[in-house]
């Protein structure tokens, strides 16, 4: 691009690019993602101990696992409103279901999360308290929206 000034002469002028607003992956999300990633190993290593006990149980808890973890790779590769919602949903499908069986007693015995409690009797309550603390600053994150990184 270039412009004559009054002399004639040719100038070069730069245009300046535009301030891309880009998703930071800052510490809310980057803790959110901790949070989730560390739920969902909670009940992905006693997995095979579930399979045991109900295959139906480890099915849904191996796809709702895979489901978070694609989720934080999907997120972390590049972040946008759209994916950080796309890891909220299986985050909150494990609160819902951690709800209907240990608060509400819907689910039919066996209880899914008896591998997972079997050392800690109470590692389902944290994988649970972990997958809330996600879901809600994952929530903070889509709230907020992005933010311009900052300059050097």
């Amino acid at each position: 691009m270039s412009s004559v000034d009054l002399l004639g002469d040719r100038q070069v002028v730069q245009s300046m690019p535009a301030t891309e607003v880009t998703w930071r992956r800052g510490p809310i999300l980057l803790t959110a993602l901790l949070a989730t990633t560390g739920a969902a190993m909670i009940y992905l290593v006693p997995l095979a101990a579930l399979w045991r006990l109900s295959w139906l149980d480890a099915v849904l808890f191996a796809i709702l696992g895979a489901a978070q973890l694609a989720a934080t790779v999907t997120v972390l590769s590049r972040p946008s409103r759209r994916r950080v919602l796309l890891g909220v949903a299986p985050a909150a499908a494990v609160v819902l279901w951690w709800g209907l069986v240990r608060l509400a007693g819907a689910w039919p015995d066996p209880n899914p999360w008896q591998p997972v409690n079997s050392v800690l009797g109470f590692a389902a309550d944290v994988c649970a308290s972990l997958q809330i603390v996600g879901v809600l600053l994952l929530a903070v994150a889509i709230v907020r929206g992005p933010r311009p990184r900052p300059s050097m």
